[in-house]
């Protein structure tokens, strides 16, 4: 059975045979606490974000309208 490791950038999976869910190697990073990639919500490739969008599809574009408005809305208290 292959491992069921999303590549990053990428929408196949991790070839590497498996015992059950994950091979070796990714078994091994899950256990150290690495992020495992998830599928971008844009286009199914791999991504570490946590946005869950890969670059061309957008994810600094977001993360920057997330840390504005998160800002604004820190000034906006301050002033009450």
């Amino acid at each position: 059975m292959p491992c069921n490791w999303l590549l990053v950038g990428d929408t196949k999976l991790c070839k590497n045979p498996a015992k059950g869910q994950y091979c070796a190697t990714h078994a091994f990073k899950i256990r150290k606490g690495i992020i495992i990639p998830q599928p971008c919500k844009g286009c199914g490739r791999g991504t570490k974000s946590s946005l869950q969008l890969c670059v061309p599809c957008g994810q600094g574009r977001e993360r920057a309208y997330k840390y504005y408005k998160q800002k604004n809305n820190q000034l906006n208290l301050s002033f009450t």
